[in-house]
C-alpha cells in the first residue's frame, strides 16, 4: 500500500469554504495491490483542476487503510487527473479535459511529438497509461467531481445495467442522460472502449469541506460495492451510507437531463444568484443573463449544476424525475434483447456501417421512438440533417 500525501491539505475559512491556492498532487495518489484475479476499484479525482475535494478524499481513505487494512481483498488505485490545472487551481489550462476523450484521439496523440502537446493532452496520455496498467476483468471506475454552485451529492452515469448495479448501493440521486449532452467524457470513454462500469460522483460545492466528506463516503461505499472490501466488516461504509442518506432526503432517486444551456466560454454569461442543484424552477423563470438578454427556463424542471465559475461552456442543466418502474421495465427489455426488433419501428433502420447502431429519421419516427431507445439502453449521438444515430451505451456491437 503506497499512499501519497505531499502538499495535500484542507483549510476551512470562517465561511466554511476551503481556502484553495492549488494542489500539488502526484499522479498516483495511492495504491493497494490485491490479487491479480481479485476485484478492482479505480478512482480518479481532479480531472477539473478547480475540483480538489476528490483528491483530499482519496488521501484520507488511503491514510485510513494504511493504518487499518481490515477487510481488504482486492486492488484499489487512486489517481490525480489534470495535475497542471490542479496546481493552478483552474478548471483547465488549455482545454476541458473531461470533454477531450474523443474516439481515436488517444491513438493520434501517441503518434505526435510530446513537445508539441498542450497540457491536457499530456495529462490524458499519462492518466490513460496509468489506468490501462490497472484494468482487469470486473474493474470499476468512479470519477470524482464537484460543482461551482451549491447542492447535494449525486451520481452521473451512462444508463447501462452494469452502471446501475454498481451505483445501487450509493444512496444519492442518479442523473441519467448527461452523456447525450456532453461528448468526450472520461467515463464515457471507458464505457465505450473498455465496456466497464464507470460513473461520476458530484460531491457538492468545489471548496466546501462537506464535499470532501461526501466524496470520501462515496469511495468507502464503492470499495465495498466493488468487492475490494469485504461486506459488513468495517464501519466506514455503514457511516458513509448514513451520511449520504441524510444529504439526499426528499430528493428523487433518479432524474433525467432534459435540457442543457450551452454558453460561449468567451462570451458574457452570469447565473442569477442563489440557484442550487435540484432546486425546483418554473417555466419562464429568469435563470441567467447572457449577452444583455435574460435566459428563461423553457419548462418546469429541477436545476442541475448552475455555473458560478468562469471556465466551461455548460451554463446549467434542467432535469426531471424518472419513475423507477421504467427502469425495471427497461432492465427486462434489455435482458430479453428486445433491440433485435427495434428496426421495425417507423423511421428506424440499422446503421449500415455501424453494427449495433440504428439510424432514426426524425421526419418519420413517432415521438416515443427516442424514449424506446433509451429503455433499450441506447444513447443519442449528435444529429446529422434529419437523421439521428442511436448507439448502445455499453459499447456493444450486437443489436
Amino acid at each position: 500500500m503506497t499512499p501519497h500525501t505531499d502538499n495535500l491539505h484542507i483549510e476551512a475559512s470562517a465561511t466554511g469554504v476551503v481556502a484553495h491556492a492549488g494542489v500539488d498532487a502526484p499522479r498516483v495518489l495511492g495504491e493497494i495491490h490485491g490479487p491479480a484475479d481479485g476485484p478492482c476499484l479505480i478512482c480518479v479525482a481532479g480531472i477539473h483542476g478547480n475540483e480538489p475535494s476528490g483528491v483530499h478524499a482519496l488521501q484520507r481513505v488511503f491514510a485510513r487503510l494504511e493504518q487499518d487494512p481490515t477487510g481488504l481483498t482486492g486492488h484499489f488505485a487512486g489517481f490525480a487527473g489534470n495535475r497542471q490545472a490542479l496546481r493552478k487551481g483552474v478548471r483547465y489550462v488549455h482545454e476541458d479535459m473531461n470533454r477531450a476523450w474523443q474516439p481515436d484521439r488517444l491513438v493520434a496523440l501517441r503518434m505526435r511529438d510530446a513537445d508539441n502537446l498542450v497540457a491536457e493532452e499530456r495529462e490524458m496520455l499519462e492518466l490513460d497509461h496509468e489506468v490501462e496498467q490497472r484494468l482487469r476483468p470486473g474493474a470499476c471506475v468512479i470519477d470524482l467531481h464537484s460543482t461551482s454552485g451549491p447542492g447535494r451529492p449525486f451520481v452521473t452515469m451512462d444508463d447501462t445495467l452494469r452502471n446501475r448495479a454498481f451505483t445501487e448501493p450509493l444512496p444519492v440521486p442518479r442523473v441519467l442522460g448527461l452523456e447525450e449532452e456532453l461528448a468526450g467524457t472520461f467515463t464515457g470513454h471507458l464505457i465505450a472502449h473498455r465496456r466497464m462500469p464507470a460513473v461520476g460522483f458530484e460531491s457538492g460545492s468545489h471548496y466546501a469541506p462537506s464535499s470532501v466528506e461526501h466524496a470520501e463516503a462515496a469511495i468507502w461505499i464503492c470499495l465495498e460495492a466493488s468487492g475490494v472490501l469485504e461486506q459488513g466488516v468495517r464501519e466506514e461504509p455503514v457511516l458513509s451510507r448514513r451520511l449520504l442518506i441524510e444529504q439526499s432526503g426528499g430528493l428523487a432517486a433518479v432524474v433525467e437531463v432534459r435540457h442543457r444551456h450551452a454558453v460561449d466560454p468567451n462570451g458574457f454569461f452570469e447565473m442569477k444568484p442563489g440557484y442550487k442543484s435540484f432546486q425546483a424552477i418554473r417555466r419562464g423563470e429568469p435563470l441567467a443573463d447572457e449577452l444583455g438578454m435574460p435566459v428563461l427556463s423553457p419548462f418546469n424542471a429541477l436545476m442541475l449544476m448552475p455555473r458560478y465559475q468562469g471556465q466551461g461552456d455548460d451554463g446549467f442543466f434542467l432535469v426531471r424525475p424518472v419513475n423507477t418502474l421504467w427502469l425495471s421495465a427497461s432492465s427486462l427489455l434489455r435482458r430479453l434483447r428486445a433491440s433485435r426488433w427495434v428496426h421495425y419501428l417507423p423511421g428506424v433502420r440499422k446503421a449500415p456501417d455501424r453494427p449495433g447502431s440504428f439510424l432514426v429519421d426524425r421526419t418519420r419516427a413517432r415521438w416515443l421512438v427516442p424514449q424506446i431507445f433509451h429503455l433499450l439502453g441506447f444513447r443519442k449521438e449528435p444529429a446529422t440533417g434529419d437523421m439521428t444515430i442511436m448507439t448502445p451505451r455499453d459499447g456493444s456491437r450486437i443489436a
